[in-house]
């Protein structure tokens, strides 16, 4: 988990045959799973993104199930 200010976040994941499913919250909300798999891989994809109140949160990730990698977060402030 990480603390972040701002009004929009993504999550930059490698995806491919043999990846997995990550779990990903905002603030305590309910868990969004992504899952990863595709038929080919691919280094980068914006697998997740929201658009959010303005101000201080909370982003929660989890690997649940097989490969799982993140590659970056990004904020919009």
């Amino acid at each position: 988990s990480t603390s972040f200010s701002g009004k929009a976040v993504a999550v930059v994941a490698p995806v491919g045959p043999n990846r997995g499913i990550l779990r990903i919250r905002v603030d305590g909300a309910e868990w969004h799973e992504v899952d990863l798999h595709a038929v080919k891989g691919a280094q980068r994809r914006v697998v997740f993104s929201r658009r959010i109140q303005d101000g201080p949160h909370v982003l929660e990730i989890e690997g649940h199930q097989g490969q799982t990698a993140i590659d970056a977060i990004l904020i919009v402030r």
